[in-house]
């Protein structure tokens, strides 16, 4: 037993891998599915001249869906997409099987969750200031006058979970009284040392877990004119 120890802790030192490794696997496919996203929201945006709203919301304002239902046959799920009645809420019994549905380009591999979970490890940002506005106001990219390259659409949270279907992603006031607790980040995911986020020009990245709060905020803003430094 002590040798198999002896053995692992060995070869752990001369290739540099961390114990947590084994949950950073999947971080390829992760990477790759916020770059199917990404360039599910572009082709959106290509078709439709906007990008999807934040949220379908009925005429009291309650939101009724989310970003995330509005890209499904940009993502060739059709299928899930024609069980969606768009006047009606998520939450409508009409939706059960669809709200009930797995889709896995929602979800990290490494996230721990149940097969049948339907949360999704995916998360916009809700604000007045982000591509994201509330109360469904649509966006442009010429709405984004910090550089597409320059601006979050959505990031990737291993702490805020919601179901897929949810049109109740994390707003940007929440964020901000995030930022000041050491104890939940912005960014948060099962890979080691960081997390990804994708960007509104569609390239996904994983930016490292000592990225300033600062810059994370000046990357949510559309047109804050923050200068950037590399990140």
């Amino acid at each position: 037993m002590y040798a198999s120890v002896f053995l692992l802790l060995t070869y752990v030192v001369l290739i540099g891998l961390p114990f947590d490794a084994p949950r950073s696997r999947g971080r390829p496919k992760c990477l790759n599915n916020m770059r199917q996203l990404g360039l599910a929201v572009q082709n959106f945006q290509s078709w439709h001249l906007s990008y999807p709203s934040s949220q379908i919301v009925a005429d009291n304002g309650t939101p009724l869906h989310s970003w995330r239902s509005q890209i499904l046959p940009e993502l060739e799920l059709g299928q899930p997409y024609e069980l969606i009645n768009f006047s009606k809420s998520w939450l409508d019994p009409i939706h059960d099987k669809c709200r009930s549905t797995v889709i896995k380009s929602f979800r990290c591999p490494d996230a721990r969750l149940k097969q049948d979970d339907v949360k999704t490890s995916y998360i916009g940002i809700i604000g007045e200031k982000t591509i994201w506005k509330p109360r469904g106001e649509i966006v442009g990219a010429s709405h984004v006058r910090d550089g597409t390259s320059n601006t979050i659409m959505f990031v990737e949270s291993d702490r805020h979970r919601i179901p897929w279907m949810s049109p109740n992603d994390l707003t940007f006031q929440q964020l901000k009284k995030n930022l000041k607790d050491p104890n939940y980040g912005l960014l948060s995911s099962p890979h080691t040392g960081g997390a990804i986020i994708t960007l509104a020009d569609g390239s996904s990245r994983y930016v490292p877990n000592t990225i300033s709060d600062a810059t994370l905020e000046a990357l949510l803003t559309i047109d804050g004119g923050e200068k950037i430094k590399d990140f």
